[in-house]
């Protein structure tokens, strides 16, 4: 429900500004996000926990994405977002079952690696350049 009105304001700042500070700021509201996840005493608040992290994170890889497709010239544009999906795809595969085996355990630990790797992607993007004025 909330991934339409999220993309589409999502997609209006991405025009007004350049992309790598809203990838940051969008990865580091993420992982000040997650922290609510220690916080969450009843069913409705874990489901509003999760449910704006999955936003903030799905607006984050689309800037990724568009921010890596950007950066290459025209002819290369649709290998660099096969890797991207692939890279995608194949971390979602190595995190379910990491996730998974940490379900059973304290609700500590899934909770400190995702604001662990929300918190040091943001740090990496720092160093991104935004390419979205260049004519490739």
């Amino acid at each position: 429900g909330p991934m339409v009105p999220a993309l589409l304001i999502h997609g209006f700042v991405l025009e007004a500004t350049s992309r790598p500070p809203v990838l940051v700021v969008l990865l580091i509201l993420t992982s000040l996000t997650s922290v609510g996840i220690f916080f969450s005493i009843n069913f409705v608040s874990a489901v509003v926990v999760e449910a704006t992290i999955k936003v903030l994170l799905i607006c984050a890889v689309n800037t990724i994405t568009m921010v890596v497709i950007e950066g290459y010239p025209c002819h290369l544009r649709c290998t660099a977002h096969g890797m991207m999906r692939s890279v995608f795809h194949l971390a979602s595969l190595c995190a379910i079952p990491i996730y998974g085996m940490l379900v059973h355990s304290i609700l500590l630990f899934p909770a400190v690696i995702t604001v662990a790797l929300a918190f040091f992607a943001a740090m990496l993007s720092t160093r991104i350049q935004d390419n979205s004025k260049v004519l490739l």
